[in-house]
């Protein structure tokens, strides 16, 4: 398993933020036709509130330590080698 340090959250996050940046100044200071307005307020809103809230919950959540404790006690109730 890929061990992601701190700099993939930091990289997480930026994407995040960058992403939902570009879509709220599009919203805010664009003129977007009313159709396709209401597909980027859409996407604003699944991106910032479902698929992207998710993967940052794990990441700065308890799951990424519940991950890193569940692989120590595995390390750990391995036999040594003979």
């Amino acid at each position: 398993m890929i061990k992601r340090c701190s700099s993939f959250q930091v990289m997480l996050a930026l994407l995040t933020a960058g992403m939902l940046s570009f879509c709220l100044y599009a919203l805010v200071f664009r003129e977007i036709p009313q159709g396709n307005r209401d597909i980027l307020i859409g996407l604003t809103g699944a991106l910032g509130m479902s698929g992207w809230a998710a993967i940052l919950q794990f990441e700065f959540g308890s799951s990424r330590g519940s991950q890193a404790k569940d692989e120590t006690i595995s390390a750990l109730s391995k036999p040594p080698p003979a």
